[in-house]
This record gives structure tokens, sequence and C-alpha cells, in this order.
């Protein structure tokens, strides 16, 4: 008897140790914070997806940091996969990251790029990776709403003042098998047809290297009016020059954020810190990895669906939806949900982008020809006032459930771009008190910055959680997103034709 209630307890213990933990990473510091300390701290493995990695101060801090890791630590697996589309980061920088301080390539970091572009394929175009997720060492995920740019992390870009600065929002998971779910899905990813390792081109370590030129001198020989081996030796010479700035660069951003903090302490300070909650169980929800997703009503996108994952969750709410997306254009399976919540006396309420703050015109256009669907079963809109954008991706369904992640309410989420998104229940754990989160807490800061639509819209100046900005930076963010919106003429015409893109 007596080690029968041992092993109850041991039992017990060993639920408690390893029940399901998130962080809500809403203020933009501590998202930033928690990277650099569960990266700088990785023992075996990073995998990094994001649908845009800019050439900017907070993405090549982070190369640095990476790049940093892996030199210290061999035996440490970095991978990156970004939307090719969306790679921002200049060649010479990846160059620079992929190699050490002498040249040589560093073998334990690679990058890919999802959907290079096929001329005999350009409708493929369309189909995106949307994905945000960062996966350390099978312990730790972050997913939301956050790429690796500037705007992203309440930092103004300086070299593109236009650029929006965002109001966005990620979610930290730990002890959980959600990670697992989220590794499993990056490695069928890395390894599907959809994901080719990035080309350098004159910038490869092969190109650069002494000797590369060689067979231009040769052909010179043949061809005697034309410089070929010169030429290709002045830029190579160039390139190298290139390169090793940006070199200089990641090795002078790695000393800047340098940290010593280990793998030990980054775990108890992320898992004891003081917004962290134990909750019942996580999902990790994505697109099937290994198929080409295109339109609900064929098959082989049907099955793992994001959207259906997703619309299934909201559909066991019994009482309250609060939705939270950056661009609203409703589908016709959205407005079919919308019609059976209603149906049931479920109160929905969706927080999107104004004209003030939608920094996407052709969006904007999308959302005022479909709001609509949404308006005539009584749904609430309510507009957030800007200037800063509202990016952040969120559900919160009877208020004992609640989505984060890289998907928007509208066309493309739903049938081209592949997402991801975490759904945890929240309510399994009777000490958590909604109202007290953090969750709650990002959604009522939204609300207080929204107006329901139809009434007098005003200007909330209050931007961002933690970001600096006089007036001037306020003042010529809401111009350069209102003058866009002001300009929508040519994309009403030609709505029509795209609003399944949208």
């Amino acid at each position: 008897m007596k080690n029968l209630v041992l092993g109850f307890m041991t039992m017990l213990a060993v639920q408690n140790v390893f029940a399901d933990k998130i962080v809500m990473l809403e203020g933009t510091k501590e998202s930033i914070e928690a990277r650099k300390d569960l990266v700088s701290s990785a023992d075996s493995e990073i995998r990094a997806q994001y649908y845009t990695i800019e050439n900017d101060e907070v993405a090549n801090g982070g190369l640095a940091i990476l790049r940093d890791l892996a030199i210290k630590k061999p035996n440490t697996r970095i991978r990156i996969i970004v939307d090719s589309l969306n790679n921002s980061m200049l060649r010479e920088t990846m160059a620079a990251f992929l190699s050490d301080d002498q040249g040589e390539p560093l073998k334990n970091i690679e990058i890919r790029e999802y959907n290079t572009f096929k001329w005999y394929a350009p409708w493929r175009y369309t189909k995106r990776m949307h994905d945000k997720a960062l996966i350390v060492d099978n312990d730790v995920l972050i997913s939301g709403g956050r790429n690796i740019a500037n705007g992203y992390f309440g930092l103004k870009d300086k070299d593109q003042p236009t650029h929006s600065v965002l109001e966005d929002t990620d979610i930290l998971v730990m002890e959980s098998p959600a990670v697992n779910e989220a590794a499993t899905y990056f490695d069928n990813l890395w390894n599907s047809k959809f994901v080719k390792a990035v080309k350098l081109g004159d910038f490869s370590i092969s190109r650069l290297k002494p000797g590369a030129c060689e067979t231009k001198r040769h052909q010179s020989l043949d061809k005697p009016n034309r410089n070929e081996y010169e030429s290709c030796e002045y830029f190579r010479k160039r390139n190298i020059q290139l390169v090793g700035k940006q070199r200089a660069e990641l090795i002078r951003l790695a000393v800047a954020h340098k940290t010593n903090i280990t793998k030990t302490e980054a775990t108890a300070k992320w898992s004891t810190n003081k917004s962290v909650m134990e909750v019942g169980s996580i999902d990790y929800i994505f697109d099937n990895p290994v198929g080409q997703k295109s339109s609900l009503k064929k098959p082989e996108a049907v099955e793992d669906n994001i959207a259906k994952q997703l619309y299934q969750a909201i559909r066991t709410a019994q009482q309250s939806v609060v939705i939270v997306t950056p661009y609203l254009v409703v589908t016709p399976e959205q407005e079919e949900l919308f019609k059976e919540l209603r149906a049931r006396k479920v109160k929905v309420r969706i927080f999107t982008n104004g004209v003030n703050s939608n920094d996407v015109p052709v969006a904007h256009v999308g959302y005022l020809n479909t709001r609509k669907l949404a308006l005539k079963y009584g749904v609430q809109i309510w507009e957030y006032n800007g200037p800063d954008t509202l990016h952040a991706k969120m559900v919160l369904i009877d208020r004992n459930k609640m989505f984060i992640g890289s998907f928007n309410w509208d066309f493309r989420s739903q049938n081209l771009n592949r997402e991801v998104g975490v759904i945890a229940t929240l309510a399994e754990n009777s000490t958590i008190k909604v109202d007290e989160t953090d969750v709650f807490a990002k959604i009522a800061r939204i609300y207080e910055r929204s107006t329901r639509l139809g009434n007098k819209k005003h200007l909330n100046d209050d931007i961002g959680d933690d970001g600096e900005f006089d007036d001037d930076d306020i003042s010529n963010l809401s111009k350069e997103i209102r003058s866009g919106n002001k300009n929508i003429l040519f994309w009403q015409i030609i709505y029509p034709l795209i609003k399944k893109q949208l």
C-alpha cells in the first residue's frame, strides 16, 4: 500500500514538472530577450522559419548571435527556412553568416528558401510560407506574428522610414509535446520539394576562393579582345571585401549582444517568469508539410489545412469568440462559421486595422468589400486606430482557449499561404484567472485603442508598449499609412480579379 501511495505521488509530481507552460511575449523587449537567452544557450539544434528576414538591426543582430553560437559550439546545428520572395538578407551578409572568420564554410549552418521562382510555373509563386517559428533544442518554441525585422520589435527602420511599426505578439511554449510537433513539421518541410538551398551566386564561398577565375583565364586566350579573367578577378576581390565588411559587422554585433547565460539559467529564467502560465493541452497546428496548399476545395489541401483546424476549435465556443487579425477579408468558409456561431447566440468580436493603421492598401480594399459578410450575422468589428499597425493574430474562445500564430483572416492564409500557430487550453488549471493574464491584457489594450465600426474615429498616439517615438515619428507613420489607403482606386477597380488572392 505504501509503495502504491508513493508511486501515485511520484506520478503527480512528474505531471507537475512536465506541465505545459506558456509565456505571452507581448512586449517587444521581452520577445527579443527570450530569443537572445534561449538561442545563446542552445546546446544541440536551432530551427528557425520565417516569412520575412530583413536587412536591418534586428535581423543582423540575430544572425550574429547564431553565427557566434555555431563557431563556439560546432556540434550545434542551425537551420533557417525563409520565404524566397521575402528574403531581404543581402547575399554578402548570408555569405558572411555561413562562413567562419577565415572565410571557410561553417558546416553546422544552412539557409534554405521556400518556393523559389520557376518561370514555367509562375502561378505557384502566389503560394508563400507565412510561418513564424523558432525551435531551440526541442525544448522551447516561440511562435506568433513577429517576423525578423525592426518594425516587429518596436523599432523604426532608419534606412526605410516608411516601414510600419507593428503592434504584435508571440508565445513561448515550454515542456510541451507541441515543441516536438513543431520540430517534426519543420523537418518535413525542410526535406520537402518546396525548400531549396539558398543560392549566393558570385558570393558563394567557392567563387570567392583564389583560383575561382582560372577558367576565365583560359577562355580569354580564345577571345583575346575580352578580359574575362581580369573582370572576374576584379569582382571576386570586390565581393571578398563586401563579405569581409559584413563579417566584421556580424562579429561586432555578436560582441554587443554577448551573454554568458547557461542553458540551465535560461530555462529556469523563462520557466519561472512572472508571466508564465501552466495550461492544459497545447496543439501546434500547421498546413500539410508535404503537400502544396492551394484551395479548401481540393482534397489534398483539406486534410491538414490550418484553417480547418482553427475553425473547428472556434466551433466549440459556447459564449464568445474574440478575433484579432491585421487583415480581414471574409471568405465563404468564414461567413458560414459566423452564421453558425450566430445561430447559437455566440458573441463574436473582431479587431482589425482601419484606414488609419492598415499598411496594405490592397488588403484594406478586400476588407471594405467583404466586412458586410460578417456584419450581417451580428459580428462586431472594431477598427484599430493606429498610427502603428496592428499585426497580432489571436483568437480567444470562451475565455478558456486561445490561438496565437501567423494566420490572418483572409483568402491568402486560408487557401494559399503556409501558416502555423498554437492552440492552448487555459481553463484546465483552476488557478488561472484569464482576466489577470497577459493574454487578456493584450486584448484589453487593443480594445482601448480601437473604435467600433460606425463610431467616430480618432487617433491614439500611445504607440507600442516600450518603443520610443517622438511626435515627428508618429506623424510620419500616420501620414504614410493614411495616404496609402486614400489612393486605392486602382485596387478597387481590379478587386474582382484578385479578391481570392487577398
